[in-house]
């Protein structure tokens, strides 16, 4: 009996340590999302967004992000996300610059763009996008400035028309 008991707590043991890990692997993947915190916001940061209101299926459009350094010193786009609800009828197709890298975490398509943005600057990111399917799609997009747990969000809503 005092074996069974023994490896019931191992067991418990390695589950927590699993959990754990997968924990340490989503957030150190980008780590857009702070488990149990608010995620914070940069400071001396101006954003734009600009999305269409109305497209038609099958049409190409872009999505435009103007990010303003107002700070002394560089800071960097660390990470554009945005939402799966949003991306439920648009294809991002590719960005200028490029992302180097795209993941889906917690509700979230992730791009990578780590891309300076020098002191009294700014840097435009167009996304290209086609609309896939009709409906009305909402969500956000959160931009990440030098970390991608420094966010600002953003609102974001195109309805494509059949």
């Amino acid at each position: 009996m005092r074996n069974r008991g023994l490896l019931v707590g191992l067991g418990i043991g390695c589950l927590l340590l699993a959990g754990c890990g997968v924990l340490a692997l989503v957030l150190g993947v980008g780590g857009i999302r702070a488990v149990g915190s608010a995620v914070a916001e940069p400071t001396e940061i101006e954003l734009g967004v600009i999305a269409p209101a109305n497209v038609q299926v099958g049409e190409s459009f872009s999505l435009l992000v103007r990010v303003r350094n107002l700070a002394a010193q560089s800071q960097t786009l660390d990470s554009i996300d945005i939402t799966d609800s949003y991306l439920a009828g648009i294809q991002i197709q590719g960005a200028d610059p490029g992302y180097t890298e795209v993941f889906s975490v917690l509700g979230y398509q992730s791009h990578t763009f780590r891309v300076p943005i020098a002191a009294g600057t700014e840097l435009i990111v167009q996304f290209r996008a086609a609309a896939a399917q009709a409906g009305d799609f909402s969500g956000e997009m959160d931009i990440c400035i030098n970390t991608g747990g420094n966010c600002l969000t953003r609102p974001l809503r195109t309805v494509v028309s059949p």
